[in-house]
């Protein structure tokens, strides 16, 4: 799977692109047949603290999911993010597996 990391309005620490690859790459358990990724870090250049914005694109074949979220830090919002996508990949799955049944 390739997995490209975008970091808009700053630049990303080692540490911080570290985790983002160990929480793409736990997606592979929801849908094997994910063909790429793509990560976009924000810092919004607003007055709020929740000003961290991650948004994550997920190529499957014949179709992209898209998740946005956001937070205080780059990591609670990644793994919101993360957790909303696995519950999308899981679901498409479910109805791709009963698809095939019918």
């Amino acid at each position: 799977m390739n997995i490209s990391i975008n970091a808009i309005h700053f630049r990303a620490s080692s540490s911080l692109i570290f985790f983002v690859e160990n929480r793409i790459n736990a997606l592979k358990k929801f849908n094997s047949r994910i063909e790429s990724a793509s990560i976009h870090l924000r810092l919004e250049n607003d007055c709020e603290k929740n000003n961290k914005v991650s948004e994550i694109c997920v190529h499957l074949p014949g179709r992209d999911l898209v998740v946005k979220k956001r937070a205080k830090t780059f990591e609670k919002s990644l793994s919101s993010a993360q957790l909303t996508i696995g519950r999308l990949l899981s679901r498409s799955n479910r109805k791709a597996k009963t698809l095939k049944k019918h």
